[in-house]
C-alpha cells in the first residue's frame, strides 16, 4: 500500500519599513544613492538573484534564507528542509525558480523557490562548502579540506575534481567560470582547468584569492589583506593594481559589470574601479559609514549588496554610476 505524505509549507512574512535615506551627494557630476529593500535590521551574507526573485541569507539570529518575489518589496522565510539554516555560505540559481544552497553541512536544492530543500550529498565527502558555480547542467562546489566537487545532474550525485591540486588547494575560497575555463581560488593561489575541472593547473604568480570575477582575459582576483590582482591574459600573468586602493583592506566579494569591478569589502563598502584598477572610488552614498559587504550581484540594471547595515540587503543603479 502506498503511503500518501501532505507537507504543509508555512511561510511567515517579514513587513518591510526600511528606512530610506533620501540624502544623495555629487561624485563626478553623478548623483548616486543606495537604497535598502530589506528584510528589515537584518545582517545580509550570501545573495542570489534572477530577475525580480531575490534570495538573501540573513545571518543573524540563524534566521537563514528569505526570500522576495518583487524585488525586495516583501520578504518570507524560506528555510523548511534546511539542516541548520544559519550556516547557509552560498546561493547559486539555475533556471527559473531551481536554487542551491552550499551549507557548514552539506548541499540543499530546492525547485519551489525555496518553499522546501532537500539534502543533496550524495558522493561528497566534504559537507563544509564555501564556493558554488553552475554553467548549464555542470554544477561546481569548493569545500574546506575536500577540493572541488562536480556533478552534471542537479546534485544527485557528486564525484571529487582534484587532479593537480596540492593539499593547501583542498581549502577553496572562490569558483568563477568562464566559457570552458573554470578557476579557483585557493590558499595555495589561483587554478585553471580547462576540461571540465578533469584536471587543474596552477597560475604562477597568482595571489591567495577569496574572490574571483571574469571578465574575457581578464581575471580579477580578490585577496583578504593584500588587496587586488589583476591577469589580462587568462591566468598568465599577474599585477596587483592597488593604486589608490586602501591598505589592510580585507576582501570579501567581487561582482563585475564588463571590465568595471566592484569590491566588497570589511572595512571600506563598496569600491569600484572603472579603468581595470588604475583608481579605485568608494561608492557607499546611502549606507550610514561604510558597512562590511558580504555578497555583490548584478542584475538587471542594478548593482545588489548583501551587508550588515540597516536592512541587509541594498541596490543601486548602474545608471547612477554611469556605467
Amino acid at each position: 500500500m502506498k503511503k500518501i505524505f501532505i507537507i504543509i509549507i508555512v511561510l511567515s512574512i517579514i513587513g518591510y519599513s526600511c528606512k530610506k535615506d533620501k540624502t544623495t551627494i555629487n561624485n563626478n557630476t553623478l548623483t548616486y544613492q543606495w537604497q535598502p529593500i530589506g528584510p528589515n535590521s537584518n545582517v545580509a551574507g550570501a545573495l542570489a538573484i534572477n530577475g525580480n526573485n531575490i534570495f538573501a541569507n540573513i545571518l543573524n539570529n540563524g534566521d537563514g534564507v528569505y526570500f522576495s518575489s518583487n524585488n525586495g518589496g516583501s520578504w518570507v522565510s524560506a528555510n523548511k528542509g534546511l539542516t541548520d539554516s544559519s550556516e547557509v555560505k552560498v546561493l547559486a540559481i539555475k533556471g527559473g525558480d531551481t536554487i542551491f544552497a552550499g551549507t557548514y553541512s552539506g548541499m540543499f536544492v530546492s525547485t519551489n523557490n525555496g518553499g522546501l530543500w532537500k539534502a543533496i550529498d550524495s558522493g561528497l565527502t566534504n559537507l563544509v562548502i564555501k564556493a558554488l558555480a553552475i554553467s548549464g547542467n555542470n554544477i561546481f562546489v569548493g569545500t574546506q579540506g575536500g577540493g572541488i566537487f562536480f556533478s552534471s545532474n542537479n546534485g544527485s550525485n557528486w564525484t571529487a575534481m582534484n587532479t593537480g591540486l596540492t593539499v593547501t588547494a583542498f581549502n577553496v575560497g572562490s569558483l568563477a567560470l568562464s566559457g570552458n575555463n573554470i578557476f579557483v581560488g585557493t590558499e595555495a593561489g589561483v587554478y585553471l582547468s580547462s576540461n571540465n575541472g578533469n584536471s587543474w593547473t596552477l597560475l604562477n604568480g597568482s595571489p591567495e584569492a577569496v574572490a574571483l570575477a571574469v571578465s574575457g582575459n581578464n581575471i580579477f582576483a580578490g585577496t583578504f589583506n593584500m588587496g587586488m590582482y589583476l591577469s589580462s591574459n587568462n591566468g598568465g600573468n599577474w599585477t596587483a593594481i592597488n593604486n589608490g586602493f586602501p591598505s589592510n583592506t580585507q576582501i570579501l566579494s567581487l561582482a563585475n559589470f564588463g571590465n568595471n569591478i566592484f569590491v566588497g569589502t570589511v572595512n571600506q563598502g563598496v569600491l569600484l574601479s572603472t579603468n581595470l584598477g588604475s583608481s579605485w572610488t568608494a561608492i557607499n552614498n546611502g549606507f550610514l559609514g561604510s558597512p562590511i559587504v558580504n555578497s555583490l550581484v548584478i542584475n538587471g540594471n542594478y548593482i545588489y549588496a548583501g551587508t550588515n547595515a540597516n536592512c541587509g540587503v541594498w541596490r543601486l543603479p548602474l545608471s547612477e554610476l554611469g556605467l
